[in-house]
């Protein structure tokens, strides 16, 4: 049984390796860059029982998402997607995400306003 996600501020450093997790296939070759990158973000856990999933980066009112690929359509709740949606109101894409989990958020939040763009850490 997959237990409810939650929001842990405490976890950064496993918050960032499951982010590379997320997005190694997209940047390879730039684990330093997204390192650096890191450095400049609040990066908060994504977490489901003892294990993280994922993790939330913050930067400048813009959030970005990278949940490890086995936990993608499992992980997500109403009230989860509220809390972290209260970080940021903008986001921007790796190059490879999908916009349907932006269709998602706008459908019950249509206070949130997406600024889709493509991007690298480059």
């Amino acid at each position: 049984m997959i237990e409810r996600a939650t929001l842990d501020t405490s976890r950064r450093d496993d918050a960032i390796a499951a982010g590379w997790e997320a997005y190694a296939d997209q940047l390879q070759g730039h684990e330093a860059d997204y390192a650096r990158w890191c450095e400049g973000c609040e990066v908060i856990a994504v977490v489901s029982g003892d294990e993280v999933i994922g993790a939330l980066y913050v930067n400048g009112g813009v959030i970005h998402l990278g949940i490890v690929d086995r936990w993608r359509r499992m992980w997500a709740s109403r009230r989860l997607l509220r809390e972290m949606l209260s970080y940021g109101k903008r986001t921007e894409l790796m190059v490879g995400d999908s916009t349907a989990f932006v269709e998602r958020i706008g459908r019950f939040d249509t206070a949130f306003g997406w600024q889709l763009r493509e991007q690298s850490c480059q």
